[in-house]
């Protein structure tokens, strides 16, 4: 059993070791503050967001600056690290594109692994999105990146 844990304390080690060098958070005792990481991470972000808002008030036209992907990305994420709730409307609105082209969005960037659509357990009715840990870490490492 010794050597079992042992084994396992290697593995987890050199897990960790990808992990840092690949930009994502280590386990164990050498990890990052990841209250302040997120924190920053959400500030970025929110700034990003509210930048690409606001671009359509210097410019006459709305469809000028149109990535619905990101700013679908960008919108849940800001809303999953504040603990708020995404349904699939609210999302759609976060795009800041027509319902039918934040529809698609929705559907490749879950095709892609980067966010899950599920039904609201409290609605029925409704769907409700959430990036998937593979999303979340990936907003987190980029917006790590732009900080720094």
């Amino acid at each position: 059993m010794t050597d079992l844990s042992a084994k396992l304390d290697a593995m987890q080690n050199l897990l960790n070791e990808v992990r840092e060098a690949s930009g994502g958070d280590s386990y164990g005792p050498t990890q990052i503050n990841t209250d302040t990481r997120l924190k920053e991470a959400l500030e970025i972000a929110r700034r990003a967001y509210n930048n690409r808002r606001s671009r359509c008030n210097f410019f006459d036209s709305k469809n000028l600056f149109g990535e619905p992907a990101w700013d679908i990305l960008l919108d849940l994420f800001i809303r999953q690290a504040s603990s708020e709730r995404v349904l699939v409307k609210s999302a759609c609105i976060g795009a800041a594109a027509p319902a039918t082209t934040a529809l698609r969005w929705l559907n490749v960037l879950e095709e892609q692994g980067l966010l899950s659509i599920a039904i609201d357990p409290e609605d029925r009715r409704s769907k409700l999105v959430s990036l998937t840990p593979r999303g979340f870490e990936s907003m987190l490492r980029y917006l790590h990146t732009v900080a720094a």
